[in-house]
């Protein structure tokens, strides 16, 4: 259910961001921001269940939402990776603002695509999106392992993507 009302909060983003007076650069963002959750939802739903139901616009009635049946995995999984490489696209390589950590970045969609990638076995096409990732030096790895983990050592530098909890 959880899944399902994060995506239902993104495709209503989707939809209704069009009509805000904002500035078109952070609009851009959010509905990459949004395209990157929805796809990171989808991902957890199909990897747990297989088919499942794929809603790409906001639901108006509970009838509507009656409509939706199962659609194959494999659907499922191109609308993943059509998320991913929009969302790629516009989001950012880093923030630098402490509000914004936690947010998605390039780097967060180009490691999430390439594991979804892996989940199907396009072993080459993984490769590829995981390597730039890699070569981009925006993450690295840290000379201690304990230091991944240290309490002041927050979304340090291999932390690709983290939930934020105050």
């Amino acid at each position: 259910n959880g899944h399902y009302q994060t995506i239902a909060n993104a495709n209503i983003l989707l939809e209704r961001i069009g009509s805000a007076d904002m500035d078109a650069t952070l609009r851009s963002r959010y509905v990459a921001e949004a395209k990157f959750i929805r796809a990171l939802m989808y991902f957890n739903l199909v990897r747990f269940f297989g088919d499942v139901p794929l809603i790409l616009k906001e639901i108006r009635s509970e009838a509507e939402a009656y409509t939706y049946l199962r659609e194959p995995a494999a659907a499922v999984y191109a609308q993943i990776e059509k998320d991913l490489t929009e969302a790629e696209r516009d989001l950012p390589a880093t923030y630098t603002a402490a509000a914004d950590r936690g947010r998605a970045t390039s780097g967060a969609a180009r490691a999430l695509l390439g594991k979804v990638l892996l989940q199907q076995k396009k072993w080459a096409a993984a490769e590829t999106k995981l390597q730039e990732v890699v070569t981009a030096n925006t993450y690295r790895l840290l000379p201690s392992y304990a230091d991944v983990f240290a309490p002041a050592n927050n979304n340090n530098a291999e932390i690709v993507f983290a939930v934020q909890y105050t």
